[in-house]
């Protein structure tokens, strides 16, 4: 069956596995109802580790808070961790400084409202949390509802704006574990605060968007490559193309997506979630469970966890709120890789999946090595099956474990290497859909045809 066939062919492969899957949904708020957790805040600061969130501070119904709290991402708990450190404040930075591992909180504002320039750090080791005040000999300027986010590029935190609540700050920092300097790029955003910064892992750059200045809310994206600041057009702006400020932000590594919710646009409180793709926003509309606000905290592991991989806490509506809520996608690509294969190492072919199946996206199909007088085969069925001593085989090591539905003749190989490019069609229902995958290679070119197989590989179309 030639190849572009097998194409057309994979819209009458793929639905009616999904008739027998749930609707497809894209990613959505969650309540999370732990048995116990902080009280309502708004203007926490918050961190990522590898499977928490830590927050501290925020402001309360009885004022300013120095509490440190942990949400468990994997068990959906959050536990106080009952250490002294920074004075009681809130719209203070803190980020995970993955060069020195462990936590750089900066600035904020008190419990009477003023502009605060301490430094602390933050130890996280898994038996007990310690804080530490830095006291660098040079530091910004006090201020508080800056945007600042480790940088991997140059491996330092990078701080960037923020108000003393009579000016805008436009400057530039970076910390490298023991000393703030400030930097001189060529370019640079406005001034401004209520704006957050977000490391894009899926391109290697922090993004800025938003925040505030004395002529309002903005809309403008930036980012920073680690030597300067760069604008980055976008055709949508968030906030119904007004701009936003003190929203919360994170970035989604599974599907490489920054995520944005709430904030203020100038008039009201957001309630829609907006995405950036890295070519412009996207607005994922309202959710039942989460309600509008600003100053909440959002953090995203960068490993998937049970149930979601981002997570969000309070923020401010018309009284300071108290809700845990997760954002995911019920179903998330992914590819899992089974046995089978030839156990033969004269027969040896591989088969690799560089991208993973998302709905209305392209997923490439690799295998070699093929030669060029070599037919290069994908099977993809919904069972698995052994067939021991599978026909055209002469070795019995080589055992066919899909069931196959259809099978796709790939294209001539390239450098040893034979890609096919999988168009799943842009069909919500389709997520959720699970298929097996086998790749094989058929040589003619000896005195026995051979066929030799790989592992079969398991795949979960998601949506993003």
């Amino acid at each position: 069956m030639p190849a572009a066939t097998a194409l057309r062919l994979l819209p009458a492969f793929f639905l009616p596995l999904a008739a027998t899957t749930l609707l497809g949904a894209q990613a959505t708020w969650q309540a999370v109802n732990p048995p116990s957790g902080p009280a309502a805040r708004s203007g926490a600061s918050a961190m990522v580790t590898l499977s928490d969130v830590e927050m501290f501070g925020g402001r309360t119904a009885a004022g300013a808070s120095s509490e440190l709290w942990t949400f468990d991402m994997s068990t959906s708990t959050w536990s106080q961790q009952l250490i002294s450190g920074p004075l009681a404040r809130d719209k203070s930075v803190l980020v995970y400084d993955l060069t020195n591992y462990r936590g750089v909180l900066f600035g904020g504002r008190n419990a009477q409202g003023a502009a605060l320039a301490d430094t602390w750090l933050l130890t996280t080791p898994t038996s007990r949390y310690t804080w530490t005040d830095a006291k660098p000999t040079v530091a910004p300027a006090a201020r508080f509802d800056a945007a600042a986010e480790w940088d991997p590029n140059t491996r330092r935190v990078v701080l960037f704006g923020g108000s003393d609540g009579t000016r805008f700050f436009g400057d530039t920092w970076s910390w490298d574990g023991k000393v703030w300097t400030q930097l001189a790029p060529s370019a640079s955003p406005p001034a401004r605060a209520g704006a957050r910064l977000v490391y894009d892992s899926a391109r290697l750059r922090l993004l800025l968007f938003g925040g505030e200045d004395a002529s309002g809310v903005r809309g403008d994206t930036w980012s920073w490559n680690g030597v300067t600041w760069q604008p980055v057009p976008t055709a949508t702006i968030p906030g119904a193309g007004k701009g936003l400020t003190d929203y919360c932000a994170t970035f989604d590594p599974v599907r490489d997506r920054l995520v944005l919710f709430g904030g203020f646009d100038g008039t009201g409180l957001g309630r829609n979630t907006w995405e950036f793709d890295g070519q412009d926003w996207i607005d994922r509309g309202v959710s039942a469970a989460a309600t509008a606000r600003r100053g909440a905290v959002l953090g995203c592991t960068p490993l998937p966890t049970p149930g979601g991989v981002s997570a969000m806490f309070g923020g401010l509506a018309s009284t300071p709120l108290g809700d845990t809520l997760r954002y995911a996608s019920p179903y998330l690509a992914a590819v899992s890789q089974g046995s089978g294969g030839c156990f033969s190492t004269s027969h040896g072919v591989g088969l690799t999946v560089p991208d993973l199946p998302w709905v209305g996206q392209t997923m490439r199909v690799e295998l070699s090595p093929v030669a060029p007088s070599q037919i290069g085969l994908v099977f993809l069925g919904t069972t698995l099956n052994a067939f021991p001593g599978y026909p055209f085989a002469p070795d019995p090591t080589c055992v066919l474990y899909v069931v196959p539905l259809l099978q796709v003749i790939l294209p001539p190989a390239v450098n040893s290497k034979s890609t096919w490019a999988v168009a799943i069609p842009n069909t919500p229902v389709l997520s959720g859909v699970r298929f097996r995958m086998q790749g094989a290679k058929f040589d003619a070119t000896g005195p026995v045809p051979v066929l030799s197989v790989t592992d079969y590989f398991g795949v979960l179309v998601g949506m993003k």
